[in-house]
């Protein structure tokens, strides 16, 4: 859902762009992370549990992704890029 968006949650995603495993590293215990499509489809999802993560999107096509990371019952979204 779009409640609860945060635009202040502080983590980082990187490398970015890369083909297809990125970094997820946070200041708090990340509680999910979705990856969406452009047409803002849930394609991944990933429980976490942890301050860091990998978000390994390698089975999906090459093109622009959304990681939308959820902390403390918010949630922010960043636009990645996946490339082969």
């Amino acid at each position: 859902s779009i409640e609860n968006l945060k635009s202040n949650l502080n983590f980082s995603i990187y490398p970015n762009p890369n083909a297809g495993v990125f970094e997820l590293s946070a200041n708090e215990v990340i509680e999910q992370v979705e990856v969406l499509n452009v047409a803002g489809q849930v394609v991944q999802k990933f429980d976490a549990g942890s301050k860091q993560m990998k978000i390994d999107i390698q089975s999906l096509s090459n093109g622009v992704y959304f990681i939308r990371v959820q902390i403390n019952g918010y949630s922010s979204v960043v636009k990645v890029i996946k490339q082969g």
